[in-house]
């Protein structure tokens, strides 16, 4: 029998690191706990919120250390061969509850400066990364094959995908006029009527940046997302004719379709840049983080795609309440409106979403503010920790897809 992903050691390592950076990035961004003192913020990355205006000063508080790190890595080590050596049973469980409580007494007993209230974060935190990693593995059980057999599957069938993706793209613009300058067209049109609303109409300010630009930094990129979520609940319902009669990886069919998502960002880039440019925003080596927010936009949105995907098959409600939350999911994240336009006591909740962190440091590139890189832990742990459940819950389900024809 197959070890099951949580029975992986180095998904709790995974697990412990990814609390850790997520509990310093809710420490200094959520309005919750002591306000920090004059001072200069110090932590690993860039120091800033980017919820809080630039050039600031937030407080004196270290909320993440190399130290922090070495220590997570050595308690690990050390509960992982205490288990391996006694044979425990448990060990996976046994060694992350271990790993877990040593490396919160250490963090709480050795830097007294470090909040509680982070130490909590962390703990919540890792508790419930545990727990999907757990739903994954009962998901895994379930499924014919291992995460890695299936995922080499996936691997081997990567010319299907790419011949498969490539003739998506072709045939949607095939029978139009004007082909694939459609998908430069509709989030351009977009940007003008919502800018012409926002500007003209409600008097929205956005600085000395045009509205358009400002619209088209996350308009471009939060179309790939919302393409491929609201694309999900047809691609495995949409093709039950093909499942019944082909065997294929059917994730093929979820990332075909986050494939056309991907081939329409890459046309519209090259007029989001040339606009930009036109705005007095010019390309400049802030561009080389954009493979980064990228990857952690891909995982988020590929994540999302797999469970609902799957649940479109069998529960029907499912694609209108995805259309409705796509709807309010555009609202909650900083795209018509900049993230100073909203209240302090609300601003918690665009720090829950992990899209926020993504659609804005998008923004800063092309605008030539620098990212802060330390708001990407929030949304790249979520990514991670769905890709995982997400593929588990499809793989689990495959061989029952045909029976909801």
């Amino acid at each position: 029998m197959h070890r099951q992903p949580h029975s992986r050691p180095l998904t709790n390592i995974f697990i412990l690191i990814g609390a850790l950076l997520v509990s310093a990035q809710f420490r200094l961004q959520l309005p919750f706990g002591k306000a920090f003192d004059a001072g200069v913020l110090s932590s690993v990355g860039q120091q800033l919120s980017f919820f809080q205006a630039r050039g600031v000063e937030v407080g004196s508080y270290c909320a993440l250390r190399v130290e922090f790190f070495l220590i997570v890595v050595s308690v690990w080590l050390g509960a992982s061969l205490l288990c391996a050596v006694t044979r425990e049973r448990w060990f996976p469980v046994s060694a992350f509850l271990l790993s877990l409580a040593v490396t919160t007494a250490l963090l709480w007993s050795i830097f007294a400066e470090l909040s509680r209230l982070q130490i909590a974060y962390f703990v919540g935190i890792a508790l419930l990364l545990k727990a999907l990693m757990i739903v994954a593995s009962q998901f895994q059980r379930q499924s014919r094959r291992s995460f890695a057999e299936s995922v080499g599957i996936l691997w081997k069938n990567k010319t299907l995908l790419l011949l498969w993706t490539q003739y998506n793209v072709r045939s949607r613009y095939s029978q139009s006029i004007l082909g694939i300058a459609w998908a430069v067209l509709l989030p351009l049109a977009t940007s003008s009527v919502l800018a012409l609303a926002f500007s003209n109409i409600l008097r929205a300010s956005v600085g000395s940046v045009p509205f358009v630009a400002f619209m088209l930094t996350a308009i471009v990129p939060w179309n790939l997302s919302n393409y491929g979520i609201q694309g999900s609940t047809r691609s495995l319902a949409g093709a039950m004719n093909l499942i019944n009669q082909a065997n294929f990886p059917r994730e093929i069919l979820v990332l075909v379709t986050l494939g056309e998502g991907i081939a329409d960002l890459i046309f519209t880039l090259v007029t989001l840049v040339l606009i930009v440019t036109l705005s007095g925003f010019p390309p400049s080596g802030l561009y080389i983080y954009l493979p980064l927010y990228f990857l952690v936009q891909l995982c988020l949105t590929a994540g999302i795609m797999f469970l609902v995907s799957t649940a479109s098959v069998l529960v029907r409600d499912i694609p209108p309440l995805v259309s409705v939350g796509l709807q309010l999911l555009f609202f909650l994240t900083p795209i018509i409106y900049p993230i100073s336009s909203i209240p302090e006591q609300y601003r918690v909740w665009l720090v829950l979403n992990p899209f926020s962190a993504i659609i804005q440091g998008y923004r800063d590139i092309f605008l030539r503010q620098p990212p802060n890189l330390s708001t990407l832990y929030y949304p790249a742990v979520c990514g991670l920790a769905l890709v995982v459940v997400g593929y588990a819950y499809l793989k689990a389900n495959e061989s029952r897809l045909a029976d909801f024809v």
